[in-house]
């Protein structure tokens, strides 16, 4: 083993011990260090290896814990969370396949998400206040074709 093998490592499991992160978001940090050490790329598939092997980076895991923390913390449709999951690396064949498997209620999400608009806003009682709504559930990334029945519901 080298010495920036060592070096990336330590730091991967340090940046690792304050909160999971992706295989692209480890590797976009494993690739800072290394400028700053001045080592060169070489080592940072074998760290990221490494790290799967001690099953420290794991997409699906944390692509399924994301959805399911997400879901139950700050409500948000499909399209918000898959948003954020891609920013961090997460291609969408992995992100279908978890949302199908997890598959949280998203008519629930979005009764959830309305409460919170009401108790923030006020009841929905004008056209100008469903405007308001239509933009909060589509900024939080429902389907329109839910949205609309929601705002025919009211």
């Amino acid at each position: 083993m080298t010495d920036f093998y060592v070096k990336l490592l330590n730091y991967s499991l340090h940046a690792l011990g304050a909160r999971a992160l992706t295989e692209h978001e480890i590797f976009d940090k494993l690739k800072k260090k290394a400028e700053k050490l001045d080592c060169g790329e070489d080592y940072i598939p074998n760290v990221i290896k490494r790290l799967k092997e001690l099953a420290l980076i794991d997409d699906e895991i944390y692509v399924r814990n994301f959805i399911k923390t997400h879901s139950a913390l700050n409500p948000s449709g499909k399209i918000a969370i898959f948003r954020k999951l891609r920013l961090k690396g997460i291609d969408k064949d992995l992100f279908d396949s978890i949302w199908e498997d997890v598959s949280p209620d998203e008519d629930e999400l979005l009764e959830t998400a309305y409460s919170a608009f009401v108790r923030k806003k006020g009841e929905v009682n004008s056209q100008k206040q469903k405007e308001r709504l239509v933009r909060y559930l589509a900024g939080r990334g429902f389907r329109g074709d839910a949205i609309y029945s929601k705002i025919r519901s009211i």
